[in-house]
C-alpha cells in the first residue's frame, strides 16, 4: 500500500483547421441591402472560404496524488509473482494561446487590435493501471 502526491508537467498538441462557408447566403457579416449593398457583398464574397488554422503545443503544470496497492506471491524459492494497482489524480488542465492566422487574416480583433485567443481546458486528469509481473531473484 502506499500513497503519494506529486507535480506532473501535461501537454497537448492542439491542431485546429476551420473553414468558413462558401455560400454568400450563409454570410452576413456586412449588409448587403441598402446603398452600400453592393460594397457589403465584395466584402461578403472576400470572407467566403476563408480559413482559421492554427497549431500549438499547450501545457501546464498539475498538482497531483496517488494510491497504489499490491500484493506478491512467491511460486517457489527464486520466483514471486505480483498484481499491482495504481490510480491517480490530477486538476484540471487549462492553456490559452493565440490562433495563427483568423480568418484570413491576423490573429487580432478590436479597436484597439488586440490578438484572439483560444482557451483549452479540461475536466480532472486520471488514470489507473494494473499490472503483472514476475520477479526471479538469482
Amino acid at each position: 500500500m502506499g500513497v503519494g502526491i506529486g507535480l506532473a508537467n501535461v501537454s497537448v498538441a492542439y491542431r485546429t483547421l476551420w473553414q468558413r462557408s462558401t455560400n454568400l447566403d450563409n454570410i452576413t457579416v456586412f449588409d448587403t441591402t441598402g446603398p452600400e449593398g453592393a460594397a457589403g457583398r465584395a466584402l461578403n464574397e472576400e470572407l467566403a472560404g476563408a480559413l482559421t488554422y492554427d497549431r500549438a503545443k499547450m501545457s501546464d503544470t498539475l498538482l497531483g496524488y496517488q494510491v497504489l496497492a499490491g500484493v506478491d506471491y512467491q511460486v517457489s524459492d527464486p520466483v514471486t509473482i505480483g498484481l499491482k494497482f495504481r490510480w491517480a489524480d490530477f486538476g484540471e488542465f487549462e492553456d490559452e494561446s493565440e490562433y495563427t492566422r483568423l480568418r484570413g487574416h491576423a490573429s487580432v480583433a478590436g479597436n484597439p487590435p488586440r490578438p484572439v485567443t483560444y482557451y483549452i481546458m479540461t475536466d480532472d486528469i486520471q488514470f489507473w493501471g494494473v499490472s503483472l509481473n514476475m520477479k526471479y531473484q538469482f
